[in-house]
């Protein structure tokens, strides 16, 4: 990446190319990196969300067994943080920290929160 950098900045000046040319095209490269990384975690959220439904509908394999919605969203939801902390974000034995967030509000059914890659016990 910093060799196709030096190399677009010779180039600008060699062809005497205004520089916010290269300045907006610098600023590009985050706001790309950054889009990946908001589609990424729209994609998980998405995915807990319709594992989070199945599970409250009696549809998932695990918690089909169980009687209370309250019972069924506790075992998914420490399925999920198990899976995160111990196999997707750890390493060399060190399990993570991650804790899925949720939502419940009195007399509504609990839903998954906003989730980010901070998402840390605290």
């Amino acid at each position: 990446m910093e060799d196709f950098y030096v190399l677009l900045t010779q180039e600008t000046q060699l062809q005497n190319i205004s520089h916010c040319a290269l300045y907006f095209i610098e600023q590009a490269i985050p706001c790309i990196l950054h889009l990946e990384n908001c589609t990424l975690l729209k994609n998980v959220y998405m995915v807990l969300r319709e594992g989070l439904s199945n599970a409250q509908a009696k549809g998932h394999p695990v918690t089909a067994h169980l009687g209370s919605m309250d019972r069924r969203d506790h075992v998914f939801i420490k399925s999920v943080c198990n899976i995160m902390n111990q196999e997707i974000l750890s390493s060399n034995d060190n399990a993570a920290q991650w804790k899925l967030p949720i939502e419940k509000q009195k007399g509504e059914s609990t839903k998954i929160g906003t989730i980010n890659i901070e998402n840390y016990c605290g």
